[in-house]
């Protein structure tokens, strides 16, 4: 079947094409045309046919963490802070032959470079959001710290 990846075979692009192409129709999306942008930790796919990149974690291990990622980044839109946005159309994560895949609103422009001006206001935003409502690990102030 056209999609299935074997639980055996190593992240490639070839096998995040696979994924991208049964997780695209998941979620009601064309995946012609898309362009893998980097494949990593994640593969990351910019689709042809809509303003969205698609992320496909590297294994369904990977699960818990791109749960915690959606959750901060809607966390971050809700508290006004501007960072990329979860696409809120799709319901997700979505586990596609194995993977977890996520889907985000594409950033375009950038233009003109940020300041620190920008930076710090983005910080100022940052700082004035109430508790986190995802599970992160406590800052353990008596950690020691690599001083490089």
């Amino acid at each position: 079947m056209l999609g299935r990846v074997p639980a055996t075979a190593q992240f490639s692009s070839s096998a995040a094409a696979l994924v991208l192409v049964t997780a695209s129709a998941q979620a009601g999306l064309d995946s012609d045309g898309a362009e893998l942008m980097r494949i990593g930790e994640n593969a990351i796919y910019q689709l042809a046919s809509a303003p969205v990149v698609v992320r496909i974690a590297r294994s369904a291990d990977r699960l818990n963490r791109v749960k915690k990622e959606l959750c901060i980044a809607r966390w971050l839109a809700n508290g006004g802070v501007p960072a990329i946005h979860v696409d809120e159309q799709i319901d997700q994560p979505l586990l596609a032959d194995g993977y977890p895949v996520s889907f985000w609103h594409t950033v375009t422009g950038g233009d003109p470079e940020p300041t620190h001006t920008d930076l710090a206001r983005l910080l100022a935003s940052f700082h004035s959001l109430t508790d986190c409502p995802c599970d992160l690990p406590a800052f353990d102030r008596s950690a020691p710290h690599n001083r490089g």
